[in-house]
C-alpha cells in the first residue's frame, strides 16, 4: 500500500495535518476515478491463489494489463492470475493471465487475459496508459499512486492510494518523491501513478523501484515512452506463435507438461520431477502433481491375484485373501473382496418340478384339448371338483 502526508507549505501536497493516514487512502486524492475505474486496479498473484499477491497491475484495455517487467521474470505467463477488488482475500473477479510479455528494453509488462474484463464485470472501465510526450511543467506536480502492496499496519490491506511529488522526468522513467513522509511500498511493483492530461486520467508510469524505507523516492517506467508497444497488445497485433493449436492449459505428452507461454511452447517433464502429468482446474490446465498415494487405485479397490488392494484415508491397504479357508478375492457392485466362492446357480435340469395339474391329483386322464390351472381366489379344491367358498 502507499503512505500518504506531505509538506503543508508545498501547493501541491497534502497538509501535514493529515499525517495521521499514514498507510495511505481508500479513496484518491489529486484525480477523480469513477468506481468502475478504480476497479481496474489489480493485483498479480499465483494462478489459483488470488490472496498471496506480490505485485501490482492496472487495466489499461479490456484484456491488456500494465505492469513491471521484474514482477513477470522468471514466471510463465499461464503460471500468473490477476483479480480485482478492494482486498486480495476477497476478489470482486479473477482472471486467468495466458501470456505475459516483457518489454525488452525497460522495466515494463503486458498481461493478456483469457477473457475481456469489461464482460466479466460490464461495470469495469479501463484507465488508459498515457501516449503524450510529458513535459517539463509537470515536475512538482502532485501525482496519484495505488497499490496493494505493504502497509506496515496489520488492521489494512489491500487497496491504497497515496499523493507523491513528481520531481523528475527522464527519458525512460519518471521519479516521484514522498518527502520522507510517504511513498510506494512492497507489493505496489508494477502499480500505476496517475495524473489527468488533456482532462483525462490517465497511467504516467508503472512503479519499477524505490528506497527501501517505503517514504522516499520511486523511479517508475514512463508509459508514454512504449506507447507504440503497448497499442500493439491494445489492437491485438500479438507477435507470430510457434505454438499452433496449443494454448496456455497446455496438454501432456506422455508425462511431459506442454503449455503456450507468451507465444512460444513451455515443457516440463514431470516423470523427472518424480510427478505425474495431469489436469489440475481449469486454471492451471495440466501440469505436473505430486503422485496420489495410492496411484490409480480408489477405495473400492482392485484385486491382483488373490491380494486385495484399496485405498482408505489417503494410505494404501493390502489384504492377502485365504487360500486355506478357500478365499479368492473377488469384486461386485460393492468393489473387491476377499471370500468363499459363491455357489453357482442351480442348472435348468435340476430345477424342482412344476406342481401337477388339478386333474393329474384326481387319477382322471387328460382329455384332448383340457386346460390345466390352478384355482382362482376364491376358489378352493374338494376332491376333484372345485366350489366357490361360501
Amino acid at each position: 500500500g502507499a503512505f500518504a502526508c506531505a509538506d503543508a507549505d508545498h501547493p501541491t501536497a497534502i497538509d501535514q495535518t493529515q499525517r495521521a493516514i499514514r498507510n495511505g487512502t481508500r479513496e484518491p486524492q489529486t484525480v477523480t476515478l469513477t468506481e468502475g475505474q478504480i476497479l481496474a486496479l489489480g493485483w498479480l498473484h499465483p494462478r489459483g491463489q488470488p490472496g498471496a499477491n506480490f505485485c501490482t497491475g492496472t487495466i489499461i484495455a479490456p484484456n491488456v494489463v500494465a505492469t513491471a517487467e521484474h514482477c513477470v521474470s522468471g514466471r510463465t505467463g499461464n503460471r500468473i492470475g490477476f483479480s480485482v477488488g478492494l482486498d486480495p482475500r476477497d476478489p470482486a473477479a479473477t482472471f486467468v493471465v495466458t501470456a505475459a510479455y516483457a518489454n525488452p528494453n525497460v522495466d515494463a509488462a503486458v498481461l493478456l487475459l483469457a477473457q475481456s474484463a469489461t464482460d466479466v464485470l460490464p461495470e469495469l472501465v479501463p484507465i488508459h496508459h498515457n501516449a503524450t510526450p510529458l513535459t517539463d511543467d509537470l515536475i512538482g506536480r502532485a501525482v496519484e499512486a495505488a497499490g496493494f502492496g505493504e502497509t506496515y499496519d496489520p488492521s489494512r490491506s489491500g487497496r491504497y492510494f497515496a499523493m507523491v511529488e513528481l520531481v523528475r522526468i527522464q527519458r525512460t522513467e519518471i521519479t516521484v518523491d514522498g518527502n520522507g513522509q510517504q511513498g510506494i511500498c512492497f507489493g505496489d511493483s508494477g502499480g500505476p501513478v496517475m495524473t489527468e492530461i488533456d482532462g483525462e486520467v490517465r497511467v504516467l508510469g508503472v512503479e519499477s523501484n524505490g528506497d527501501g524505507t517505503c517514504v522516499d523516492v520511486d523511479h517508475l517506467t514512463r508509459l508514454d515512452a512504449i506507447s507504440d508497444w503497448l497499442q500493439t497488445f491494445i489492437d491485438g497485433d500479438l507477435p507470430e506463435t510457434e505454438c499452433g493449436d496449443l494454448d496456455y492449459l497446455g496438454r501432456c505428452a506422455g508425462q511431459v507438461a506442454e503449455w503456450c507461454d507468451s507465444g512460444q511452447i513451455s515443457r516440463l517433464d514431470c516423470g523427472q520431477r518424480g510427478q505425474l502429468c495431469d489436469f489440475v482446474d481449469d486454471q492451471r490446465g495440466w501440469f505436473c502433481v505430486d503422485n496420489p498415494p495410492c496411484g490409480d487405485i480408489d477405495s473400492l479397490g482392485v484385486c491382483d491375484g488373490d491380494v486385495l488392494k484399496r485405498c482408505r484415508f489417503g494410505e494404501l491397504v493390502v489384504e492377502v485373501c485365504d487360500g486355506e479357508a478357500g478365499e479368492v478375492c473377488g469384486t461386485d457392485r460393492g468393489g473387491a473382496y476377499c471370500g468363499v466362492p459363491r455357489a453357482p446357480a442351480p442348472a435348468d435340469d435340476a430345477a424342482p418340478e412344476p406342481p401337477a395339474p388339478l386333474w393329474a391329483s384326481c387319477g382322471r386322464t387328460r382329455a384332448a384339448g383340457a386346460v390345466a390351472h390352478t384355482p382362482a381366489a376364491g376358489i378352493t379344491v374338494r376332491g376333484c371338483a372345485c366350489v366357490r367358498a361360501q
